[in-house]
This record gives structure tokens, sequence and C-alpha cells, in this order.
């Protein structure tokens, strides 16, 4: 029940939000998170330096999954995103260049 609050108290949420034991949610100011109607979060969300996660209707993310976004994700309606899957909008560390 407290992983449900911390989604309602952070994210916009639609009805019969489902939220799942191993669930999180981490959001800084100026990022925002919305989830659609009907939604299955047994993942992480992590929302960073004022980008947004939009999450459609009928939408499942299971267990150890993480949506993490620097800039904005948006996943649609009627999408299963399975277990352990990590989606990022950035890799967070730059590769030097190749010397040939």
């Amino acid at each position: 029940m407290y992983k449900k609050y911390l989604f309602m108290k952070y994210a916009e949420c639609g009805e019969n939000l489902s939220i799942g034991q191993g669930a999180n949610i981490s959001i800084e100011k100026e990022s925002s998170i919305k989830i659609g109607n009907n939604c299955d979060i047994l993942g992480m969300l992590i929302a960073k330096c004022g980008s947004k996660i939009t999450i459609g209707n009928y939408t499942t993310i299971r267990g150890n999954s993480v949506i993490g976004s620097a800039e904005g994700i948006t996943i649609g309606n009627h999408v299963i995103i399975s277990n352990n899957v990590h989606i990022y909008d950035n890799n967070n560390h730059p590769t030097p260049p190749m010397n040939d």
C-alpha cells in the first residue's frame, strides 16, 4: 500500500493502477511521470534532470525492469515490458573516439 501511495504522490496516475511489491519511483524536481489507466507497474521508474516519462493505458512493466529518463520516454497503450528490461534515453557515459 505504501508503494502505491508513493506513486500517487509523485506521479500523475490514471484509474485502476496496480503497483507490485518490487515497484519503485524516483523523480527529481521539474521532472514528471504520467501513468495511464489500468496499468500494472512492478519495476522502477526514474525521472532525472527535468525529464518526462509517459506511460499509456493498459500497459504492464514487469519485475526488475527499469525505465530511466534524462530527457523523455513515451511508452504507448497496450504494451507489456518483460522482466529485467532496462530502457534509458541516454547512456550517461561518453566513450572516447576510436583512434585508427
